[in-house]
């Protein structure tokens, strides 16, 4: 009894002494799970008021609650001079209580045009990319570590913002759930996010009272994008006319779908569970007069996470979702409901079949997937080298996952697509190969590099003189530190 006693004492003493940042972000963690003892924390620092402000916290509560911390910085190039004083503000902070810093410099600009991607989505991609890799990183030189974590410093006014621009495009209850304290990065590390109770008003009163100075990104108070629009006119006008406590009332909002968005997902898996019949490599088969009796909010997810174990993880639209509905709970024994990249939702009497693309085949080629360090190499017609680290990021793959499947050399699919350097938009293999004047008998039998539906690599022809196509998504560069090398090598 006394044991515990004293234990309150401390918390009570504690709590006192801390001020309202680090003590709301302490019980965030807390109550999350974010940050446990012996982990290893990716903070992203920009070097902005939030970013700056996590950072001073979790190096005070690093040795408390027992986590070691390293900084990743991404310089976008976007901002010159203004850029290179951010980089140099997050250096000499982290020096200054010796911190590690990896910086990564990248030109989002022009990733933005080889992507086909607006600044802000490549700008987003690009930072992601960087967190996961020095995940990777550390944890590959510290495997007795128990969990490396990525930490950014989204506030309670990001959270706001991000439900008030999903409820005006349109959206459902995963949507109004908003950010959630932790999610998974592409490469799959836990992404936290301790600063999401604490306003933009008590981080930035925090900053001054620590003498930080922070560098401040005057983008942000333009009205350049919607999410900028959203927080200099929309909020403060429903503020000032309707609700002084709209930011409090988005968040209680995100809150509670999560709630009922965590119940269903829940409900759909028993649904899901009980429902299937087989799975097998490119079909799910579920029974159909299960599924026609569930609700549609659960039938639809269920429908969604078929249909993302095969691999459409994406552009599934309510309009898809109405259609597999009429398939499902119609009266026709044979119907197809058709979505993105040539998956479907059909029906077979009593079953309902959720398939992938139809399965293309090697033909008459023996390849070498290898890892090599570095950033270069001279490629041909029968080899290519791609950013290895970049490809794992985009993927959520790891680089074993990459050697051993995730990377294969098949033929065409239905709805294969490349991103070409320097082109917006991806474009149809079918289209490719009649720019490319590949016989029309030759298309079936050509073999290409993909990952899923990505084709990243189109060999050359040595009799014909074709050259060959790139995926302008993984290029080598003076970043890159790995690269996954193919080679091909045509049989006789």
């Amino acid at each position: 009894m006394r044991h515990h006693a004293q234990e309150r004492q401390s918390i009570l003493r504690d709590r006192l002494m801390r001020d309202k940042v680090t003590q709301t972000i302490y019980e965030t963690i807390r109550s999350h799970g974010s940050i446990n003892r012996n982990e290893h924390i990716v903070l992203g620092l920009s070097g902005g008021p939030d970013s700056v402000c996590l950072f001073d916290v979790l190096t005070g509560l690093a040795e408390e609650i027992g986590f070691t911390l390293e900084t990743v910085h991404v310089n976008h190039k976007i901002r010159p001079g203004a850029a290179e004083h951010d980089q140099a503000y997050v250096e000499n902070i982290c020096a200054e209580r010796g911190i590690k810093c990896t910086v990564a410099v990248e030109h989002c600009e022009e990733r933005a045009r080889e992507w086909g991607l607006t600044s802000e989505e490549a700008g987003r991609r690009i930072r992601y990319d960087a967190f996961d890799r020095a995940a990777s990183a550390y944890s590959a030189d510290h495997p007795e570590c128990p969990g490396v974590k990525i930490a950014l410093a989204h506030n309670m006014n990001d959270q706001a913002e991000t439900v008030m621009f999903r409820i005006l495009r349109g959206t459902g209850i995963d949507g109004l759930a908003g950010i959630d304290y932790c999610r998974k990065s592409p490469a799959g590390f836990d992404i936290v996010r301790p600063l999401l109770d604490c306003e933009r008003e008590d981080i930035e009163h925090y900053c001054g009272e620590k003498k930080l100075e922070p560098c401040i990104d005057k983008t942000n108070s333009e009205p350049l994008y919607t999410r900028n629009k959203i927080r200099l006119g929309l909020l403060p006008y429903i503020r000032g006319n309707f609700n002084e406590n709209i930011t409090e009332t988005l968040t209680r909002l995100a809150a509670s779908a999560r709630e009922d968005r965590d119940f269903m997902r829940q409900e759909a898996e028993k649904i899901y569970a009980r429902a299937l019949k087989s799975a097998e490599t490119g079909i799910i088969v579920f029974d159909r007069g299960i599924l026609n009796e569930a609700p549609a909010a659960m039938r639809h997810r269920v429908v969604i996470d078929a249909l993302g174990a095969l691999g459409l993880t994406q552009d599934i639209t309510s309009v898809h979702l109405r259609t597999a509905d009429a398939v499902i709970c119609g009266e026709r024994a044979s119907a197809k409901a058709e979505f993105h990249g040539g998956y479907s939702v059909g029906v077979s009497y009593g079953d309902i079949i959720c398939s992938s693309p139809e399965t293309g085949e090697t033909r008459g080629c023996d390849f070498d997937i290898d890892i090599e360090e570095g950033n270069s190499y001279a490629a041909d017609k029968s080899s290519a080298a791609f950013d290895l680290d970049v490809m794992c990021a985009a993927h959520g793959i790891t680089a074993d996952a990459a050697l051993n499947g995730a990377v294969e050399f098949r033929t065409r699919r239905t709805g294969d697509r490349i991103q070409l350097p320097g082109m917006k938009g991806r474009k149809k293999i079918q289209d490719l190969f009649v720019d490319m004047k590949v016989p029309a008998g030759e298309r079936d039998s050509a073999v290409m590099a993909c990952i899923g539906h990505e084709v990243i690599w189109i060999p050359g022809d040595e009799k014909t003189g074709r050259r060959p196509r790139y995926s302008g998504n993984y290029r080598t560069g003076e970043n890159t530190q790995r690269m996954i090398v193919l080679r091909i090598r045509p049989t006789s």
